[in-house]
């Protein structure tokens, strides 16, 4: 098996092993399409939308959502499932550009992508669609295009709520000016993630702004856009012996990007940052290796572990010699 063959196998069985993890998580932007009357602004739903499955207990927008990840997983290669807004418009060729059509207000910003950019740097594919239409992956039950109105999709874990003992959050920038000194957009915050909840439970700080170096501007200077947490299982950020790890992206206009002296300044919208609890932060992966332009916005994230090529070569090769073992039984 030749090198790109390796490369391009190893990219078909991720989107499959993907497609059929067990049912995701989602929030949609105050304001969508979809956002119907009595839906709370926390809700979290899952395919096919508007089955709501838990609320976190903020009784505001959530801007980025994660279940938790094993704290280990962040020190492997990574395959990222992600989301844009609808102002991203993807770099031409990829899926991103063909939802987009190349304009703002398309179809993008309700769809689930996934890139593996240690295999395929700079490309992206179509994981889940957000209607559906025309037939291909499978549909989330939202609405496009953006502009008819649609919907916004903007928080994503691959896994259904109650998978974890917490749920990680962000809250939206609008929401947190609004509340009382002490809350942020740039904070990470935890909830129970009971079935069914009721949105009136206790939420409290996992990783405050000023503790992964955000805010350097004032309360809600930054806004987290997108987030995936590694913890140790405690539910500290920084607790025991193991070092905690936080994934994210920051929204446009965040002044972590434009303020010396920020470990995020100079990066963009599109990166996925990050930032540990030993106090380290900075750049964990580019837009354009997700097959993005700088002046797209990553919406929601979400990280499986990749298999080594090596790995996957075999299993490739394994499903070869048993799909070969199958038809040969069949012509005898």
């Amino acid at each position: 098996m030749t090198t790109r063959n390796a490369v391009l196998s190893a990219f078909a069985i991720l989107l499959v092993f993907s497609l059929c993890a067990p049912a995701q998580t989602f929030s949609i932007t105050a304001g969508s399409a979809s956002a119907g009357a009595g839906t709370l602004p926390d809700t979290l739903f899952t395919p096919v939308f508007p089955a709501a499955t838990a609320a976190t207990g903020v009784g505001g927008d959530v801007d980025a959502v994660s279940m938790g990840r094993p704290y280990t997983d962040v020190d492997y290669l990574l395959g990222y499932q992600f989301s844009v807004d609808p102002l991203s418009i993807g770099s031409p060729g990829s899926a991103v550009f063909a939802e987009s059509g190349g304009a703002v207000s398309g179809d993008q910003s309700a769809d689930i992508y996934y890139a593996n950019p240690f295999a395929s740097p700079g490309v992206n594919a179509q994981l889940w669609d957000g209607n559906g239409l025309p037939p291909g992956p499978s549909a989330l039950g939202l609405v496009e295009p953006f502009s008819t109105p649609g919907d916004d999709l903007d928080a994503w874990d691959m896994r259904t709520v109650g998978f974890a003992a917490t749920v990680f959050f962000s809250i939206d920038v609008t929401y947190a000016s609004g509340l009382p000194p002490g809350f942020s957009s740039a904070d990470v915050y935890a909830s129970a993630a009971t079935p069914a909840y009721d949105g009136l439970g206790f939420f409290g700080t996992y990783a405050a702004a000023g503790a992964i170096g955000l805010d350097l501007g004032g309360a809600s200077s930054d806004e987290m856009d997108a987030l995936v947490v590694y913890d140790n299982g405690d539910g500290v950020f920084g607790g025991g012996a193991t070092v905690d790890t936080i994934l994210f992206s920051l929204a446009p206009g965040s002044a972590a990007f434009v303020t010396p002296g920020s470990p995020y300044f100079g990066l963009l919208p599109g990166d996925i940052l990050f930032a540990n609890s030993l106090g380290a932060a900075g750049l964990h992966m580019s837009g354009s290796m997700l097959g993005l332009l700088p002046t797209d916005n990553l919406n929601a994230l979400d990280t499986e572990v990749v298999p080594e090529p090596a790995s996957l070569a075999l299993l490739g090769l394994g499903l070869v010699v048993l799909v070969s073992r199958s038809i040969r039984r069949r012509v005898v």
